[in-house]
């Protein structure tokens, strides 16, 4: 995110060096681009996962082995390695 900001245009040569120090201009464009980011996975999460995880309920799915196992009173059969 921080090389798409730099190719668009935003810098930290954009603010001025205070006493020196261009830790103010580094701060802006971390900033700028974590909301960015914050912003696009924001969206991504509503717009694409969201609409596929409320498909869940619409399969069943099958027990997995320990709970059947569980259920008939049976010890859960232990894997070598």
């Amino acid at each position: 995110m921080i090389i798409f900001l730099g190719r668009a245009g935003l810098s930290v040569d954009l603010v001025p060096a205070i006493f020196g120090s261009r830790l103010p201009g580094q701060i802006m464009v971390i900033t700028v681009a974590g909301s960015i980011s914050a912003a696009l996975a924001w969206m991504s999460y509503h717009s694409f996962e969201k609409p596929f995880l409320t498909l869940k309920r619409a399969f069943r799915t099958r027990p997995a082995a320990a709970e059947i196992e569980a259920r008939e009173g049976k010890a859960p059969a232990r894997r070598s390695r």
